[in-house]
């Protein structure tokens, strides 16, 4: 038996074209019709709809975990990018009142170096000495002190990772 969840609906339910650079669309937002907009086409070329889908941020219990039939799962949906790192177990001062897109753009997203120890530090629990002087190197040229809270770090960065690495 499986269960259905019902993550998200498209506001936008029935658009109809009208005329030649003209589209009206006629929206349903919340149960109620919106009043008519008319787009001119040819001032703002094609629209591209995205649509951002929750992601699982936590579950209890983790996920893998054997359960029994009739057992209670609990998952939190959301939208990773504007958590704040005060949520991530372990976050460093640092970070705290931040927001987790906002630490991958700046720390995480360009930078190839801090990706793979991130992975290696996952993958291993730790990070060798050479490895982990390259990271506070890599960290500190961005203006964020490692320090002696690794893990902190670790876990405030592996947690922008996981939440926004499939957006890019």
């Amino acid at each position: 038996m499986a269960t259905n969840f019902n993550l998200g609906v498209s506001d936008i339910r029935d658009i109809r074209a009208l005329g030649d650079s003209k589209t009206s669309a006629f929206a349903v937002r919340k149960s109620s019709l919106v009043k008519e907009v008319l787009i001119d086409e040819a001032k703002i070329g094609p629209i591209e709809a995205i649509y951002q889908s929750p992601r699982v941020l936590s579950q209890t219990p983790k996920a893998g975990t054997q359960v029994v039939r009739g057992a209670v799962v609990n998952v939190v949906f959301g939208n990773g990018r504007s958590l704040l790192a005060d949520v991530v177990v372990g976050a460093t001062a640092q970070f705290k009142g931040r927001q987790l897109g906002t630490i991958y753009d700046e720390l995480v997203k360009d930078d190839v170096t801090v990706n793979a120890l991130i992975e290696k530090y996952t993958d291993a629990g730790k990070l060798t000495e050479s490895e982990q002087a390259q990271f506070t190197r890599s960290l500190a040229a961005k203006g964020v002190e490692v320090g002696e809270d690794l893990d902190g770090v670790m876990n405030v960065l592996g947690a922008a990772q996981t939440f926004n690495a499939e957006a890019d």
